[in-house]
């Protein structure tokens, strides 16, 4: 007798019996090892062991950042379970267990908040960052309602760059790889004097393209940047410190941004446009060309009160990008985005206050304002037919929230969170429709909005190895406009989402084993959709409701001193539930109620398995090889959950071989990423009246050596 079992079943038996035969091996051990690395976060505002904190997260050290060759926030997703981001052109569109958006809307956020030591990025294009000089990356999974606040429905990626103190060093390395890939990254550190300590870093990174533009020459999607960053920690006293901080980055180059055509109803194709049957080879008759700016200043003052420590975090950031795209990806004149640009210039300050650990109650209560001008100038155009849409949009975001949360530590073993955060946001936007230069309609609005997010949480150690958690948050993500049209509605209002969450977190074998799970159900109601009516207007509305059901493992397993094995799972069942809309792809079938789709970029089945094995070479050094391989089933990039529009299930595997000193002074690697050479798409759209079905083809094999040092 044959039974039919799905592919995701299989693979979750073959995980799971890959998982039991490494905790086999390691109660088989008669040997002790170190234990494996487990992290200190900051995810719930002071530092905590990431196995005593009570919350789903993922956190890397910039040690393993490094060794797991993730370079750009981008690649988090092969190394964190059900995270997702696309990457278009400038855009990356970030995804948490299936929250996010790719909504461009200047007027529009994020449903995934990212941060760079603790300043929010609020556009788009500036979640996409290089990986440099960093302490750790934390992706905390799950809306973030009272400590993040606003836009953190889906959760939170906070980047920690390493800090300056008074131990002097430098660590430099060079990258050189196929596609004439080249990288150079410096880091100093060191004192100044007796109250000063400094850190500067710079990156400088460069390659080819990866997709050939037959028709032009070269290549469509070089890399060219510049960025770095700046630190200067001031000792005032043994109880106040004021760190100063700026970071600037430059991108010349157009990544992501090949335009291949995926089908043959493109009307490209009927005005003389061709396709090659090669994934990484286009016939495109305009140069692509992306020129993307970010920089930004902040300063940190820190104050032990005695107590209680207050913290007060200043920043400005700006950001810019001008973009010229051939989106038919053809060598047809017919249709450019010719130029685009959006800017962005925000403030925020953030005041804390949090209590000393150690009593019966820990407490934080806080203070967040938020400003950012923003504009926006996108330039459609059909040169054939003459067809110009131009929208100028500028939109003024004003955000204030209060916030607090307490901890009461009933027992040594049991404890209670509560919390609660006032949001208010204010936003003011005005829209241009120009064809050519000439003004034809427009609209200007404003709107408020405010929120109360409430968290419930409870913590319990069964023992020192072993603790219990279980919450209940609402999320809150702010309303906004459509800046890139004129219709009605113009405006829609904040999306919400209840999150209850259960979870384990378990250190075994003396440290040598994690082994955490965590088990949630999303309630969420008024998603922000890109919805069409019957004669294919779009418009941005509170048009659907959704669930998400989920379970994550993630578990890392260090046998002996020379072995670390990991393995790390997702399983979603995303689906929507009211959601009445028509697909422009097909009118005819009027309008439709989608529930029971898949939401977008939610696949159901992500994993990572991932080995290490260190040989010892005495005074020589050690060598350590490594292996990853991860795996994520079909993903649809629009709610009718037309495969067409969709990238089927895929495994990329990737490798590397390293040499370090025994010294530890320097070390040389060779790595391999994408060894079969998979070919996927990162990103797909459709719209049958202007380009047919496209995609944006992901990273081909790559491979390449690295020489660093460290003084």
């Amino acid at each position: 007798m044959h039974t039919n079992i799905s592919p995701a079943l299989r693979r979750s038996r073959w995980l799971a019996g890959a998982a039991a035969g490494a905790i086999a091996a390691v109660m088989a051990t008669s040997a002790y090892a170190d234990g494996v690395e487990v992290v200190t976060v900051t995810a719930s505002k002071r530092e905590t062991s990431l196995q005593q904190t009570p919350l789903a997260i993922t956190a890397l050290s910039g040690d393993a950042l490094n060794a797991a060759q993730v370079n750009t926030s981008s690649d988090l997703q092969l190394q964190v379970p059900s995270f997702v981001m696309s990457t278009n052109v400038i855009q990356g569109e970030a995804y948490i267990r299936g929250i996010g958006t790719d909504i461009s809307s200047i007027a529009a956020d994020p449903s995934v908040a990212f941060m760079i030591d603790g300043i929010y990025l609020p556009r788009l294009s500036t979640s996409l960052q290089d990986i440099y000089d960093v302490q750790r990356v934390e992706v905390v999974k799950g809306p973030l309602g009272t400590l993040y606040g606003r836009n953190a429905t889906g959760g939170v990626v906070n980047i920690v760059t390493n800090q300056p103190d008074s131990t002097p060093s430098l660590d430099a390395d060079v990258l050189y790889g196929n596609y004439d890939d080249f990288r150079v990254r410096i880091a100093a550190n060191g004192a100044i004097n007796d109250a000063m300590d400094a850190r500067v870093s710079l990156i400088r990174h460069s390659r080819d393209g990866y997709v050939k533009n037959v028709f032009l020459g070269g290549t469509v999607d070089p890399q060219d940047t510049w960025a770095g960053r700046g630190s200067v920690l001031v000792h005032i006293s043994d109880a106040v410190s004021l760190q100063l901080s700026a970071d600037f980055s430059d991108d010349k180059g157009a990544p992501a941004s090949a335009v291949r055509v995926l089908s043959t109803d493109a009307p490209a194709l009927f005005f003389g446009g061709t396709v090659t049957n090669d994934p990484y080879k286009v016939n495109e008759n305009l140069r692509n060309t992306v020129n993307n700016n970010q920089y930004g200043y902040s300063g940190k003052l820190s104050w032990n009160a005695g107590f209680a420590d207050f913290t007060s975090l200043t920043a400005f950031r700006h950001s810019s990008f001008k973009l010229i795209l051939d989106l038919d990806g053809t060598e047809s004149n017919w249709f450019t985005h010719e130029p685009d640009t959006q800017g962005s210039d925000t403030f925020s300050q953030e005041f804390q206050l949090a209590s000393k650990t150690g009593g019966a109650l820990d407490w934080i209560l806080g203070a967040y304002y938020f400003n950012e001008d923003a504009n926006s100038n996108y330039n459609l155009f059909l040169p054939l037919f003459a067809v110009n849409l131009n929208p100028v949009s500028t939109n003024t975001t004003n955000a204030y929230a209060v916030y607090g949360e307490a901890t009461y530590h009933l027992t040594d073993q049991l404890s209670f969170t509560a919390g609660l955060r006032y949001s208010d946001e204010h936003k003011k936007t005005a829209v241009t429709m120009q064809t050519f230069g000439t003004p034809f309609a427009s609209f200007a609005g404003k709107k408020s909005w405010s929120a109360v997010t409430p968290k419930f949480g409870v913590q319990y150690n069964v023992d020192d190895d072993v603790m219990l958690y279980a919450s209940a948050t609402k999320g809150f993500k702010s309303g906004g406009f459509n800046s890139t049209a004129i219709q009605t509605p113009q405006s829609f209002n904040p999306e919400f989402v209840w999150s209850y969450e259960g979870g384990v977190k378990t250190t075994l074998w003396d440290g040598r084993a994690i082994f955490n799970v965590s088990a949630f159900y999303y309630d969420y109601s008024d998603l922000q959709v890109n919805k069409y009516d019957a004669v294919n207007i779009v418009t941005i509305e509170n048009a659907a409701q959704a669930t998400i059901k989920g379970l994550e493992i993630e578990t890392q397993i260090k046998p002996t001193d020379a072995l670390t094995l990991g393995a790390n799972v997702s399983l979603l069942d995303p689906e929507y539930g009211e959601f009445i809309t028509i697909d422009p792809d097909h009118p005819l079938l009027g309008y439709q109620n989608l529930k029971g789709n898949q939401l977008v970029r939610a696949p159901k089945f992500t994993a990572n398995v991932s080995a290490a094995y260190t040989f010892d070479l005495e005074s020589l050094g050690s060598l350590t090889a490594r292996t990853n391989y991860y795996y994520r089933s079909r993903a649809y990039f629009t709610p009718y959950n037309d495969n067409v529009v969709s990238q089927e299930g895929f495994g990329l595997w990737n490798a590397s071989l390293q040499f370090d000193s025994s010294d530890g002074r320097w070390f040389t690697s060779v790595y391999m990423n994408n060894i079969t050479d998979q070919v996927y798409y990162q990103e797909k759209a459709r719209s049958a009246s202007i380009v047919g079905t496209i995609g944006w083809p992901g990273t081909p094999r790559t491979f390449g050596a690295t020489v660093g040092v460290h003084l």
